[in-house]
């Protein structure tokens, strides 16, 4: 697909995969488009875990502290939900 930049490129992918509702987590820095982004769509919990300010690299406890109710795709394109509910 051909978009007219990154942020829209980041909107279509939000639009294809989440749902009003959905959960997601984000880490700082991120650009705050992608957070607006989420808002639009309707996802309900935006979780924003902090980064290590040297490396930038996401801090995996947030993501652990998450297991409770976020969800992700595999490989096979095939939606998993953590959250005990069926979707």
């Amino acid at each position: 697909m051909v978009t007219a930049g990154a942020n829209q490129a980041f909107v279509n992918i939000v639009l294809a995969l989440c749902d009003a509702g959905d959960s997601v987590v984000m880490f700082a820095p991120y650009y705050f488009n992608s957070y607006m982004s989420f808002q639009m769509t309707g996802v309900t919990d935006i979780l924003v875990g902090p980064g290590d300010p040297d490396t930038l690299q996401p801090d995996a406890g947030v993501l652990e502290a998450a297991n409770g109710w976020f969800s992700f795709l595999d490989t096979r394109s095939q939606r998993f939900s953590w959250d005990g509910l069926k979707r």
